[in-house]
């Protein structure tokens, strides 16, 4: 059984192994093999980059309000293997399709490393109990070794992987991030029994400022009453909202 620092260090670098070796390289297949011009294959790596960044979002949410993290690392890295098969199929034949390179692709942004970034780190600081001394020195020396991992992930698939696809073929420099793909989930998977999982779904924030958008809008012509402890909405001298952990605002008089 793998510990479960031992397989987020494996899997983070297997994952960004796989992700710098599709992301580094990808202006020049898209001119080499799907011919692009410079201006169009820039644009299209800027839109697919920026599409990654915004699916951090979306796998947060579902991490906090329904799947858990666990279940969404392991969905999003499956998800993942799929999307760099689909990538090395189409980088592999003579005229590659682009709506299949396209399509692997964007499935890449939904479930490779930079989306669920988030996600992971925040599993990996809740495999330790920080309530005392050893535990903080260890959840320490977890992430000293974890972005160690990255880093040499990144520098593996930025180097070596865009020298295969370069230099051998472009099918075995995406078939290379495609079985490091199917690494990363083998070791995530094989820690399982040693990952502390107790922590429940507890709702995102994005639910409760969506709330907060809502609530203002369809109130906005309501008049404030004098008395402003009915603003509240709970009884009370303690302070406290109805929301668990949450203290009430005071009231102003200031940005009405």
């Amino acid at each position: 059984m793998v510990s479960s620092s031992d397989g987020f260090r494996m899997n983070s670098c297997f994952q960004w192994t796989a992700y710098f070796g599709v992301s580094t390289n990808l202006v020049n297949f898209l001119r080499d093999r799907l011919h692009q011009d410079s201006k169009a294959a820039a644009n299209s790596f800027t839109n697919w980059q920026g599409t990654s960044s915004v699916m951090a979002l979306v796998a947060a949410f579902l991490a906090d309000a329904f799947l858990g993290r666990y279940w969404t690392i392991a969905l999003f890295i499956l998800t993942s293997v799929v999307a760099y098969v689909m990538l090395t199929v189409s980088a592999a034949t003579p005229a590659p399709s682009a709506a299949l390179f396209y399509a692997g692709l964007y499935l890449q942004a939904l479930g490779g490393s930079l989306a669920l970034q988030p996600v992971v780190t925040s599993f990996g600081a809740d495999q330790f109990d920080d309530s005392g001394e050893e535990g903080c020195r260890r959840q320490s020396s977890f992430f000293n070794w974890f972005y160690q991992s990255l880093n040499v992930g990144s520098l593996v698939g930025g180097t070596v992987l865009v020298w295969v696809q370069s230099n051998v073929s472009w099918g075995l420099g995406y078939g290379i991030p495609a079985l490091c793909s199917v690494l990363a989930v083998a070791v995530f998977l094989a820690g399982t029994g040693a990952y502390q999982r107790q922590q429940p779904p507890a709702g995102s924030p994005i639910t409760r400022v969506a709330q907060v958008v809502v609530a203002a809008a369809r109130k906005w012509r309501v008049e404030v009453p004098e008395d402003p402890s009915e603003l509240h909405e709970c009884e009370g001298d303690d302070g406290m909202s109805v929301i668990q952990g949450s203290r009430r605002l005071a009231h102003t008089d200031q940005f009405r």
